[in-house]
């Protein structure tokens, strides 16, 4: 019976880390269609580019793929430890809340393309977009359905009010990211020094959480993430469009970029941060 039991919950564990793993897929593909429905050829029929639609669909795709990437560090930790705790808790309600994201951006872009006065399905670009808007909602739907029987076998959210904190997430998210280095490392000697230079940064970032008391502080470090994403929205359009042509524009979109980033990353701690266990 015990051993049963095991077995089950392993099963659970490595399923819910195949959602996770959906579930970011599904955030960067919705990440790529916002992305390149915004060029050529779509980008002068493309009625979810303009505001208020694109602030919605920029946004969302962010807020998803964070979500996403926080759920599938922690499955990855949950996997790697081979036993449940309270992260799992954490784990689902991150899949849930990318979820309810992804189905916002969704209905959006479909009422902007509904409230348009484009020939639809007289057009095989304006047909893309829309088979684009129907694939991304038939995956995720699939995924809903599927995470929805799991979540029924699984007891794990009664201890979701357990062990979360901003701090606790961060470091989940850069073991993540460092343990393919440290695996290669150990597996290869001679790529040692390699490694070593690759992954200072990121046990830098790791000395840099305990010494900014992130857990005490989390307010700073959520107004420095707003700051650091609105400077590289900047710097990529910058990079794609070109620089404004006078101060006066630079100013104003400056402001614009850094203000959205840094409003929007609040709002989403303050709204979200208990329910993900980031506070």
């Amino acid at each position: 019976m015990a051993k049963n039991a095991f077995v089950s919950k392993q099963q659970s564990i490595a399923s819910l880390y195949r959602l996770s793993w959906a579930t970011f897929s599904l955030a960067l593909a919705l990440s790529a269609f916002f992305n390149l429905s915004k060029h050529e050829p779509f980008k002068d029929i493309n009625p979810f580019a303009v505001d208020p639609y694109d602030v919605v669909g920029s946004l969302g795709f962010q807020l998803a793929l964070g979500i996403s990437l926080l759920s599938l560090a922690r499955a990855w930790q949950i996997k790697r430890m081979a036993k449940s705790e309270p992260r799992a808790g954490w784990v689902l309600h991150g899949l849930w809340a990318t979820f309810a994201v992804i189905t916002i951006v969704l209905v959006t872009d479909t009422a902007a393309i509904w409230r348009s006065s484009l020939p639809l399905f007289q057009s095989i670009w304006v047909n893309l977009l829309i088979a684009g808007i129907v694939a991304l909602a038939l995956f995720a739907l699939a995924l809903v359905i599927a995470l929805g029987r799991n979540s029924q076998r699984l007891d794990w959210n009664k201890q979701r009010k357990v062990g979360g904190s901003l701090d606790t997430a961060i470091l989940d998210l850069l073991t993540f990211f460092t343990a393919p280095f440290l695996a290669a490392q150990t597996r290869w000697p001679v790529l040692k020094r390699l490694m070593t230079a690759l992954l200072w940064p990121f046990e830098l970032s790791k000395k840099f959480v305990a010494w900014f008391q992130i857990e005490e502080h989390p307010w700073r470090f959520v107004i420095g993430l707003g700051l650091s994403l609105g400077l590289a929205l900047l710097f990529a359009k910058f990079v794609l469009e070109g620089p404004p042509p006078d101060s006066f524009h630079l100013l104003l979109i400056t402001t614009v970029f850094l203000g959205f980033e840094l409003l929007f990353s609040m709002l989403a701690f303050f709204s979200l941060g208990r329910y993900l266990g980031l506070r």
